[in-house]
């Protein structure tokens, strides 16, 4: 199934762009003195680049230079994406001015027009990219407050870093400072930390990466779904096994006999526990890490207090966000970012601490998120 809908996505990318490619050659064509040859072989070359990713991500090469042309094709797949609506949006504009104004009709075959369109378009697309790249690595430090019976901790979660995956704009010391900066009492690494074959990344260097964190009672992680996408589950714990970080796996403990803390493996593990047979009988509040939303109504029926998740990313790229909002909606009767009450029980999702794939973020800055008590 996944593979039937990245394969209509393709079809459909291609079909956007065989009709992107007949606008713009019509209007280069019309008003440049360009031979056809070049004309056409800009457009495919600049058009070709986006497959790259789309088949790094598909089948999982690992291959530096195949790696780095998919990083190339994320990055233009974004502008494109944003081209395409704006011409949308434009053309639209153009067609009610023309309806309304008869007298006045913009001529939309005119040199001037196609020119000065051609230069508003593209430098709002690249105006747009620019700013999601400043988000992506923005790493805006948020607080919400809740009422719980939760002591007043101050606790700052961190999800979907995607360290190591193709495209990404992390910046580690900024990061870390940032973090470090909010001199927290716990913090939450809620799944899909790393992204990527572990034999292609350094693993004393994302050890050392998440060892900088500081707080005052430690750091605590869940598995998210890419980090076992692209390995086993062996592999994905032993890549945390050197580090400072607690590896949560189905299980719960108590932390400073303050709070009880259950970290679940993501649900695309096959093997994962119910988490009714993970909670022990304390009356010590409960606190749950569960990498994808989806699954909040069970941390309801056990009484805990909070879930924390990520996963979302928000959609990451705006109007992309109304389509997974709708569908989680749909699906699971779920949220997709922000604070989010039940009665007495908090679904709190990050949007994602950094990027994943495409070098932009649309929908929100990349987030730092501290919870504290009211």
């Amino acid at each position: 199934m996944k593979y039937f809908i990245y394969i209509i996505g393709l079809i459909a990318y291609i079909g956007a762009f065989a009709l992107l490619t007949k606008l713009i050659y019509k209007i280069v064509k019309h008003n440049f003195k360009l031979k056809e040859w070049i004309i056409l072989g800009l457009i495919y070359l600049f058009g070709l680049f986006p497959l790259f990713a789309a088949i790094d991500y598909l089948f999982l090469l690992h291959l530096p230079f195949f790696e780095f042309l998919a990083s190339v094709g994320f990055t233009i797949a974004g502008f494109l994406i944003y081209f395409i609506l704006i011409i949308i949006l434009f053309g639209i504009i153009v067609l009610i001015y023309n309806l309304l104004f008869k007298k006045h009709k913009i001529n939309i075959k005119s040199k001037s027009f196609n020119i000065i369109s051609l230069v508003i378009i593209s430098s709002l697309s690249i105006g747009i990219c620019i700013f999601g790249f400043v988000e992506a690595r923005a790493y805006k430090i948020e607080t919400t407050y809740v009422e719980t019976n939760i002591e007043d901790l101050k606790i700052v979660t961190l999800a979907d870093i995607h360290y190591g995956t193709t495209c990404s704009t992390l910046n580690e010391k900024k990061l870390i400072e940032k973090v470090n900066s909010t001199n927290s009492d716990i913090i939450f690494l809620v799944g899909d930390i790393f992204d990527n074959h572990i034999k292609s990344m350094n693993k004393d260097k994302f050890t050392s990466f998440i060892n900088s964190f500081s707080s005052t009672y430690g750091t605590y992680a869940v598995l998210g779904n890419h980090e076992l996408k692209q390995n086993s589950f062996e592999d994905a714990v032993s890549f945390y096994s050197k580090s400072n970080v607690r590896l949560l796996l189905d299980e719960e403990i108590i932390i400073d006999n303050k709070i009880r803390v259950i970290g679940r493996i993501d649900k695309s593990y096959k093997d994962r526990k119910e988490l009714s047979s993970i909670a022990s009988s304390s009356s010590l509040p409960l606190i749950v890490l569960d990498h994808q939303p989806s699954s909040y109504k069970e941390s309801i029926d056990i009484g805990a207090s909070i879930q924390y998740s990520g996963h979302t990313h928000n959609g990451q790229l705006f109007p992309y966000n109304f389509i997974v909002d709708i569908y989680h909606k749909i699906k699971y009767d779920c949220p997709i970012n922000g604070t989010n009450k039940y009665d007495d029980f908090y679904l709190i999702i990050n949007r994602g601490t950094s990027n994943w794939g495409f070098p932009y973020k649309t929908t929100g800055p990349s987030q730092i998120l501290i919870t504290e008590k009211k």
